[in-house]
């Protein structure tokens, strides 16, 4: 059994090419969204508080946080919302997402970057 540590490192090396040895991590953080588990929010943050790069952040943004917010879920984006005052690393990576015009939540978000004086990442 990894420690959470170790899962975080494994995590984000599967951004890489040869980074099969890893993929068990990513595999394992799909299992935690596939069961909506209550400690994937938790673990996405901590994926996004490890991230030492933009590239990093927008690999997590892609994957975990896109997949958390997706869902249509406002509590989880609430959450998000909420994580945006204490840490420029998740609204950064608000800032990553691509969201498209029709989903329901596309203006909240479009709210929050507006509130936060940031747009999209170009």
């Amino acid at each position: 059994m990894a420690t959470r540590e170790e899962f975080i490192s494994a995590y984000l090396r599967t951004r890489e090419k040869d980074s099969e040895q890893d993929f068990w991590a990513f595999e394992q953080m799909g299992q935690l969204h596939w069961e909506n588990s209550p400690e994937v929010v938790d673990v996405t943050f901590a994926l996004i508080e490890a991230c030492q790069s933009d590239a990093e952040l927008a690999y997590v943004a892609a994957g975990p946080v896109e997949d958390l917010l997706w869902s249509g879920n406002e509590s989880n984006f609430a959450t998000f919302a909420a994580a945006c005052e204490r840490s420029p690393k998740v609204l950064r990576a608000m800032t990553m997402l691509a969201w498209a015009e029709e989903d329901p939540m596309y203006s909240q978000w479009q709210a929050l970057l507006a509130k936060h004086g940031v747009r999209e990442a170009q």
